[in-house]
């Protein structure tokens, strides 16, 4: 198979999401996925990664945690981990004891939709 194409990068800009739920001490767990998509489906690299992570911050958000989760979708990954990059330099990581990195669950899938 050979693919061929033309790709124009303009100026724009792209942001992070970040969302955290608290918990009892300052060691911080990362869930993370990218928001993002070039030349892939995008609901399947990487919107999938973050339908979960949304899922997990909805039922993490019922109770109290010991350690808090930060949840982050990250914007510009596909044109060189620019998201996670400026999130790191920020600083933002610094009590973190873990990072679980959700991307492109559902390669390969289709669902099919009948209606009436």
């Amino acid at each position: 198979m050979e693919f061929s194409f033309t790709v124009k990068i303009g100026s724009s800009t792209s942001c992070n999401v970040i969302a955290v739920i608290p918990g009892k001490s300052e060691e911080t767990i990362i869930v993370n996925a990218h928001h993002d998509s070039v030349l892939t489906p995008g609901a399947v690299d990487d919107v999938s990664g973050v339908a979960v992570i949304l899922e997990m911050a909805r039922l993490l958000s019922k109770g109290y945690l010991s350690r808090p989760v930060m949840f982050v979708t990250f914007g510009g990954e596909q044109l060189g981990l620019l998201g996670s990059a400026d999130f790191v330099n920020r600083r933002q990581t610094d009590n973190a004891i873990g990072v679980i990195t959700v991307d492109s669950i559902a390669p390969g899938l289709t669902m099919v939709c009948e209606l009436g």
